[in-house]
């Protein structure tokens, strides 16, 4: 169980660190940041402990998955936490108001969702 957790916070935390550096390194325009509720970092914080205690299943793949999810919510997180409670989404596919904005923590929590349903 200690090496899955340690996987799982490595990984998460490799993840959280890519993501910050994109957000850091790509401009967000104003209208692409998006306001992060007190209750959402309540949820993700759950979220994460939920992820860590994941540690206790005896699987790869749930293990890959939890670090996945628990990155996406690091790097959401430490933005939300760090930026007034804004989360800041330098992808854009289309425009600002038909388009899908996106950072990479989203990308990895979904990744890592869509593991975990496997």
């Amino acid at each position: 169980m200690i090496l899955r957790l340690t996987l799982i916070a490595a990984g998460a935390t490799a993840l959280a660190a890519l993501d910050l550096a994109a957000k850091a390194i790509l401009t967000t325009p104003p209208e692409l940041l998006h306001e992060r509720s007190t209750a959402w970092i309540s949820a993700s914080l759950f979220l994460l402990c939920a992820c860590l205690a994941s540690a206790l299943l005896r699987s790869a793949l749930t293990t890959a998955a939890a670090a996945a999810c628990a990155g996406g919510l690091l790097g959401n997180l430490a933005s939300a936490l760090t930026g007034d409670q804004q989360v800041p989404d330098p992808f854009l596919f289309g425009g600002p108001t038909h388009g899908v904005a996106f950072n990479l923590a989203d990308a990895f929590f979904v990744c890592g969702l869509a593991a975990f349903a496997v």
